[in-house]
């Protein structure tokens, strides 16, 4: 294992290579993720070193290139492996195919003498591993077994792993953002027209089924509304099929706009009034703490991570994840009271600066210390 060196003003107490999609566009939580981590304070004492594996078009699609396109970057990663000065590779997963392949890399690392840490953000993980055969358990738990360490974002997902890691491997650490990339946002008095922004990808795990069934019970509300939907399609053809699915239930005041950059998303987050993200499972949800961090009042699921920073009626509204019902009940109380927007906005923004970077950076270095006995 290599020994801590000292680089600039302060002390490098750990050289980390962190495996994931790192090349913009910033297209979902664990590129936001990597994204604000390299931004971070903490990497003036842990150098960070960078493999990226974002997939992009064709090969994002198309299950025989993205298989070549990994087995090409395992070919790099091992090459990197050969002259880097890292000490730990530390891996980011999703579910389903993302973490068959982001487990090769542990593999490897391990296998070249490497301890490395897998890091668990995928939304749907709790049911990828529920869904597992006999093999693909057996798979797994030589992965997880294998890891030094596994992090997961919230104490709700201990127990997917606890019959494979002992208690001293599993750590919880949450996202985090930074929150000074967030003014907050001031509702002027009197608006005319309430806006609501949802922000995530375009796929039935994110709610948007259940956002159009609560949207098209509204209609009598008191004050007019506007619904901005961001994000790009998790699967190709989701973003025709949803914009097809608001036309037809006669949501003319709901419009798309796509995936935007980071700019462009904190200038729709600062000109709403509410959020929403109607998840059906979320490991996190960091478009909510992003939301949260201009002061909006959000409207959310009691899904991974979230109850654990959102108390309903506190800093938010929580529903269940698929209650349509429910979901049109707590838009409208915000879509009808500007003083619960404005309560709700308040304690959400104090919430926020818990998981700022400065917070949660420590966290991890923590972790690294541990691992590398530092």
């Amino acid at each position: 294992m290599r020994t801590p060196q000292r680089g600039g003003p302060s002390l490098t107490v750990a050289r980390v290579l962190h495996v994931g999609p790192f090349s913009p566009p910033i297209d979902g939580g664990i590129s936001a993720y990597l994204d604000g981590l390299r931004r971070a304070a903490v990497v003036d004492r842990v150098a960070l070193e960078a493999f990226d594996v974002h997939a992009r078009g064709a090969e994002r699609r198309s299950r025989v290139l993205r298989a070549r396109l990994t087995v090409r970057l395992l070919w790099r990663f091992r090459s990197q492996l050969s002259r880097t000065t890292a000490q730990l590779v530390h891996v980011h997963t999703s579910a389903h195919l993302g973490f068959w392949e982001k487990s090769l890399y542990g593999l490897v690392a391990a296998r070249h003498g490497f301890p490395f840490l897998l890091h668990v953000h995928g939304g749907d993980f709790d049911r990828f591993i529920m869904e597992l055969g006999p093999l693909q358990r057996r798979l797994a738990g030589r992965v997880f077994r294998a890891a030094c360490g596994i992090i997961v974002l919230s104490q709700a997902w201990k127990h997917l792993f606890e019959p494979w890691v002992v208690p001293e491997r599993l750590h919880v650490v949450p996202n985090a953002i930074h929150v000074a990339d967030f003014p907050a946002a001031v509702e002027p008095h009197n608006i005319e027209r309430v806006r609501i922004l949802f922000v995530g990808m375009l796929s039935a795990r994110k709610g948007l089924d259940e956002l159009c069934l609560a949207l098209v019970t509204l209609g009598d509300t008191t004050r007019p509304i506007d619904v901005e939907i961001v994000g790009g399609e998790e699967v190709p053809g989701d973003a025709a099929r949803y914009r097809q699915c608001f036309r037809q239930a006669g949501l003319t005041n709901v419009h798309f706009h796509g995936l935007l950059d980071a700019d462009a998303t904190r200038e729709q987050l600062r000109r709403a009034h509410v959020f929403v993200l109607p998840s059906r499972s979320e490991s996190f949800g960091i478009a909510n703490l992003e939301a949260m961090a201009c002061g909006l009042p959000v409207v959310s699921t009691r899904t991974g991570a979230i109850p654990e920073y959102i108390e309903h009626d506190v800093h938010g509204l929580l529903v269940d994840p698929g209650d349509a019902a429910g979901l049109a009940r707590e838009l409208r109380r915000l879509i009808e009271s500007p003083k619960l927007r404005q309560r709700l906005g308040a304690a959400a923004r104090e919430r926020a600066q818990r998981f700022d970077w400065t917070v949660v950076g420590p966290q991890l270095e923590s972790i690294y210390r541990r691992i590398l006995g530092l």
